[in-house]
């Protein structure tokens, strides 16, 4: 198992938890640095590690035996106090000397105890259960032992292992999307690191920098660089995946970001390889934006998105709210986004029909709200049947533009429609005994509003959109779109 040796954090990521080997990989790197580690003033290489895990019985049932098998018979189990001291190896004639303290985030006497340890490392064993907030605070305690009076930390870092989580976790956000970076040559004030996510130092302005985190993905358990299947009996990934979805089977079998749902994915031929970008896209200068909302009900949400002349709508930024109407989304959320990142573009605004109904409250409608805070004309999208909305997104799913193109591409950074895709957006399964039957509409939940938008985007896109044979794409005068009419495109 390998991981880059820059960054700070580092990760192993992979398919199921007991046969793939990330515990191993991890034990195996956390002996590395031990056996690297500078020697003190006395000749003896010290090292001391948190090991966490979500609860105690899974520290008891998996992490600790996994740790013991491969070094227990180096050093002594203290079992009361779930410490282990490995003090029987020495490198180069100096002796090695490693703690490992297993701590479990069930009880909040030992989280309190965690996060006072004076660590060189940290291991956190299946993150995708642990919260943010702890791993955040754990990068105060990790480089602080040894002390500098005793050679100081040669490494200090956190591993973490994990089975794929969903692309909503702050895993997926971190390792995949954020990318931090901190420059190789800048400090702060106080002598640390400068990070930085996107572009070149803040300080110097010259400086891409060195990665912060770095992730290994392990490849899948059905693939010809499978690992660890000397270890496994023949054919067990395959006998894993048997009869099983293919949720699942990309999840706990392929390693791949995912949602195992518990009902029936709207969009069956959703591809993440096809539909979802590598990197998070940017919008392409001189194209307009449109911004679909589904304005009506508490819960709202919104999408911008752009249709590039070669037939494809890319889906740039997503925004869910809930308990909240149209008029504090448009205001306080996406026109503020709008004018800060894209001052003066062009804009297409659209949204859910039952919107020109108007509030119960005053004889304003949503349309209304949403022209008077943009300037410009709001209009709803043609049909608020379920067929028309699906079809239209399948279209563009279904598009082939060539090469590896097709009709639908969505920036990584839209987590929550991307959950959907992947099965959160579901037809609930109904509790019918010996049969799988499924309602026929999509289950109401978070991550319905925003498929709904991106639905009455692609209805405005299918709709609205002439075919030309002229190389340009014309979009109306100015930033006023007065009917779909007015919409002219080169496709």
């Amino acid at each position: 198992m390998q991981v880059l040796d820059t960054s700070n954090y580092v990760t192993a990521d992979g398919s199921i938890h007991h046969n793939s080997g990330k515990s191993t990989g991890c034990v195996m790197k956390i002996m590395d640095r031990a056996r690297n580690q500078v020697p003190g003033p006395d000749g003896v290489r010290r090292t001391r590690w948190g090991v966490v895990r979500n609860s105690y019985p899974q520290l008891r049932d998996t992490t600790i035996p996994t740790t013991l098998d491969w070094i227990g018979g180096f050093g002594d189990y203290m079992k009361s106090e779930y410490d282990f001291k490995l003090n029987k190896l020495s490198h180069d004639g100096h002796p090695i000397e490693a703690t490992f303290h297993f701590r479990a985030l069930d009880r909040p006497r030992d989280i309190r105890n965690l996060l006072s340890l004076e660590l060189t490392g940290a291991w956190f064993n299946e993150v995708k259960e642990i919260p943010k907030r702890i791993t955040d605070v754990m990068r105060g305690r990790v480089g602080r032992y040894p002390s500098r009076n005793d050679g100081g930390c040669t490494w200090s870092g956190i591993l973490m292992d994990t089975n794929a989580p969903d692309t909503d976790h702050w895993f997926y956000k971190l390792f995949e999307v954020d990318k931090p970076r901190y420059c190789s040559t800048c400090r702060d004030v106080q002598g640390g690191i400068i990070l930085f996510v996107e572009g070149q130092c803040p300080k110097c302005k010259d400086n891409i920098g060195l990665p912060f985190v770095s992730l290994y993905r392990q490849p899948s358990g059905r693939g010809p660089n499978a690992e660890n299947l000397p270890n496994l009996e023949v054919g067990y990934y395959a006998r894993l995946a048997a009869g099983m979805d293919k949720d699942f089977i990309r999840v706990y079998v392929d390693g791949e970001y995912g949602y195992v749902s518990d009902g029936k994915a709207v969009y069956q031929i959703f591809d993440e390889y096809k539909h979802v970008a590598k990197e998070k896209l940017k919008a392409v200068t001189d194209y307009p934006l449109i911004i679909a909302f589904d304005n009506t009900g508490r819960d709202q949400a919104a999408v911008i998105c752009q249709y590039l002349p070669i037939g494809q709508l890319r889906v740039l930024h997503e925004f869910v709210m809930t308990d909240t109407g149209t008029r504090t989304l448009v205001r306080e959320i996406v026109k503020p986004f709008i004018v800060s990142n894209y001052p003066g573009a062009k804009l297409i605004l659209t949204g859910d029909p039952a919107g020109v109904r108007p509030s119960d409250t005053d004889e304003r409608n949503t349309f209304e709200e949403i022209s008077e805070a943009f300037g410009i004309s709001a209009f709803p999208a043609r049909s608020n049947t379920l067929g028309a909305r699906l079809g239209a997104v399948e279209s563009l799913m279904k598009r082939f533009l060539g090469g590896d193109k097709y009709g639908l591409l969505i920036s990584p950074t839209n987590g929550i429609l991307i959950k959907g895709f992947r099965g959160e957006y579901r037809m609930r399964r109904l509790q019918v005994v010996g049969q799988e039957r499924y309602t026929d509409k999509p289950e109401k939940n978070l991550v319905s509003h925003i498929h709904d938008a991106l639905q009455y985007a692609a209805l405005a896109v299918e709709d609205s959109l002439v075919l030309t044979s002229e190389g340009s794409l014309d979009w109306g005068s100015g930033n006023v779109i007065l009917t779909p009419s007015t919409w002219i495109a080169f496709t």
